[in-house]
């Protein structure tokens, strides 16, 4: 098959971090445009094919970036700092990453914890909701901290998937823990012991 050097269009094979976009731009190429490319340091391993149409280059590109996102599952992690303070999100392609990047942090000074959240994006239901904040207005147990970290996670279980409040509740003392309903927990991504 002929391809027009003056328009065709290119799949690169995905790299690590890359984006579908850098797999397929679907914009059209040219020879001077991959020559520069060439220069600028692109490799003959890096391009998967030439296409002299788009449906067949971005059929392709699909099917590659099916299997590139298979092989390049992430995990979403919370970030978390000495204190137990929630930082930030981050996402690890395995557990080895991860522990590079605490390792990395760790040098730098920065002494962070880990834990992977779940993807599951389901809302506590208004029934579980109410039976949780008619548990928090009702003990007397509660001290003003253990009260206001129980609100805190209320208002995230309310607002947010309960995959969210595992990222306050992580740092619970296993009073507040106990202290949340199994149901809202299990929904959150923990688990029970049997005890």
């Amino acid at each position: 098959m002929r391809i027009d050097p003056n328009k065709f269009y290119v799949v690169y094979n995905p790299t690590k971090d890359a984006e579908m976009v850098d797999v397929f731009s679907r914009r059209i190429n040219s020879l001077e445009v991959i020559h520069l490319q060439f220069k600028g340091g692109l490799e003959p391993e890096d391009v998967y094919g030439f296409y002299n149409s788009k449906e067949a280059a971005q059929k392709d590109a699909d099917i590659l970036w099916e299997k590139h996102k298979k092989l390049n599952k992430t995990s979403t992690y919370g970030i978390y700092g000495s204190n137990g303070t929630f930082q930030f999100k981050k996402e690890f392609t395995s557990p080895k990453d991860l522990q590079g990047y605490l390792d990395e942090m760790y040098a730098k000074g920065k002494h962070y914890a880990a834990y992977k959240l779940t993807e599951d994006t389901n809302k506590i239901n208004k029934a579980q909701l109410k039976r949780f904040e008619e548990k928090i207005d009702t003990d007397d147990s509660l001290n003003v901290k253990d009260l206001d970290q129980l609100e805190k996670l209320f208002n995230i279980l309310k607002n947010k998937p309960a995959s969210e409040g595992m990222i306050l509740a992580n740092f619970f003392d296993t009073f507040l823990r106990e202290f949340i309903p199994n149901d809202i927990w299990k929904a959150m991504g923990g688990t029970l012991n049997n005890s």
